[in-house]
């Protein structure tokens, strides 16, 4: 059950090539609970004053959504600067 769980949260460096684009979004939507609870997700635009995020999040390029905001979410910047690494 340790290892699994471990797994779950670890491999996110590791696949990142192989990701989808839903596959992203999964990964930020278990990421952000603990860096920041429903209000960022539920309530986006108040919090995240940024312009090019809503666009992006549109097209199918979710490795640049989780960049804009990089201060609540710090954990995700680290996974997004691999995700951007390793598709670019």
């Amino acid at each position: 059950a340790y290892r699994m769980t471990a797994r779950i949260s670890i491999p996110a460096p590791v696949p990142m090539p192989a990701w989808s684009d839903s596959e992203v979004v999964r990964l930020l939507a278990m990421s952000s609970p603990p860096a920041s609870p429903l209000s960022l997700w539920s309530s986006p635009p108040p919090q995240i004053p940024f312009p090019p995020l809503p666009p992006i999040l549109s097209p199918p390029s979710p490795v640049l959504s989780p960049a804009p905001p990089p201060s609540p979410i710090r954990s995700l910047s680290y996974r997004a600067a691999m995700i951007r690494l390793r598709a670019e």
